[in-house]
């Protein structure tokens, strides 16, 4: 934590006037995490409560899936909040995410449709969410809370379930093992989404530094190499390297793209450095990034 409350990008956003600070910690969801660790007596209780009722429904979600013996793990947030991070109000959730088996799919959906608060469900249409399903509930208090389903972790390859090893009695909320989990953090942060995002950022520093010593470094580097996520690992290591001092040396090779501390700051989808990540950040160019745009102008 202190590598990350040390950091320059920290230093510079304390730097900001307020008006632009606040659009900043917004759009980068880490307003909370940022008031409560640097301007100490403004941290807001509001996500600390939100997160703490996120919570306990997820916990409701996994007791009934264990009932019915669905294969499930929970991705990202949810399942980094009473673990990585010191307090509730730590790390924005926009949403739960959940991994399901493809087979196990239509069998979960009907279980979790039957949850109190129940209110819609849509299905992924394009390449890029195909694989995910959205329900919507509303709890007693009229509390949102959207859980996405994943059939498959990765939109341009897929993976069998023999690779994904699910970590069930380790922790309260079940999960993918460490090695996939680190190697899902890069491509949802690099691949998926060009280093939008601060908290996610953060997400991938805070796991390296409690299980660094726990995952299969020789299985990672096979696994970016495998699903063409080599790229994204790299610069994902430059960037930990240049933010907050540490080398992740375990992820084989280095990249040559230069990194620009602004466009972590705002990761605007109109900057040019965006649109060139977009499609540097692709081990195969043609084959999975002008593939997506394509589908993506198409939707």
């Amino acid at each position: 934590m202190k590598e990350i409350l040390s950091s320059e990008i920290i230093k510079k956003i304390s730097k900001l006037d307020d008006e632009r600070r606040e659009v900043i910690l917004k759009e980068q969801g880490i307003e909370s995490f940022f008031k409560y660790h640097v301007l100490t007596n403004d941290h807001k209780d509001q996500l600390k409560v939100r997160n703490a009722i996120l919570l306990s429904f997820a916990k409701n979600i996994s007791e009934r899936l264990d009932i019915s013996g669905i294969r499930y793990a929970f991705l990202k947030g949810i399942s980094f909040l009473e673990d990585l991070y010191p307090s509730l109000q730590d790390r924005f959730l926009s949403d739960i995410d959940l991994y399901i088996d493809e087979g196990d799919m239509d069998r979960a959906i009907s279980i979790l449709k039957e949850v109190e608060g129940f209110n819609s469900l849509s299905c992924g249409t394009w390449v890029g969410n195909n694989h995910k399903v959205e329900i919507t509930y509303y709890n007693e208090f009229n509390l949102e809370v959207v859980l996405e389903l994943h059939s498959q972790l990765f939109w341009h390859k897929e993976l069998s379930p023999e690779i994904i090893k699910i970590e069930k009695d380790v922790y309260e909320l079940p999960r993918i093992d460490s090695t996939l989990n680190l190697t899902y953090l890069i491509y949802h942060y690099a691949f998926q989404h060009n280093c939008q995002k601060l908290y996610w950022l953060f997400d991938i520093v805070l796991y390296y530094q409690k299980y660094e010593n726990e995952i299969d470094w020789i299985k990672f580097n096979r696994l970016i190499n495998e699903y063409s996520l080599r790229r994204s690992a790299q610069y994902t290591k430059k960037i930990i390297r240049k933010e907050f001092g540490i080398d992740m040396v375990q992820i084989n090779g280095e990249t040559f793209l230069p990194y620009f501390r602004n466009y972590s700051l705002t990761a605007d989808q109109r900057n040019f450095t965006y649109l060139s990540l977009k499609f540097l950040l692709k081990d195969r160019i043609l084959k999975d990034a002008f593939f997506y745009l394509r589908k993506w102008l198409k939707r």
